[in-house]
């Protein structure tokens, strides 16, 4: 059964007003987290930011992703994913385009260098 085109538009509506809300929060949790763990154990405990952050900006990515599939519109679904209406989304992005490769690297370096020490 195919939606009227006022159903589709109240639906795509009523799904775009819950990716802003989603956007809007998750900043919050995103610079609660450093702050809490700083709090509670200092500076040892916030160095697990670098893995924290973009594990939570994969998380957030999924669930943005899977919720804005719900969109009926092709154009609408298109221009959430990739527009700039949503910038906790694009930060995401950034975050795990920096971070992942640069804790491969640091991986690799760790693992030469245990190589290196047992020889």
């Amino acid at each position: 059964m195919k939606l009227s085109r006022y159903k589709i538009k109240k639906h795509d509506q009523k799904i775009y007003d819950a990716l802003k809300r989603l956007d809007n929060r998750a900043v919050l949790g995103f610079f609660a987290i450093p702050v809490v763990l700083g709090t509670i154990g200092g500076k040892e405990l916030a160095k697990l930011i670098l893995i924290i952050w973009p594990v939570y900006s994969f998380i957030y990515i999924r669930i943005f992703r899977k919720l804005s599939a719900q969109l009926q519109e092709k154009r609408m679904r298109e221009m959430t994913n990739w527009g700039n209406r949503h910038p906790f989304y694009q930060i995401c992005w950034i975050i795990l385009l920096i971070f992942l490769p640069l804790t491969l690297i640091g991986c690799i370096g760790y693992l030469f260098e245990q190589a290196a020490a047992t020889q």
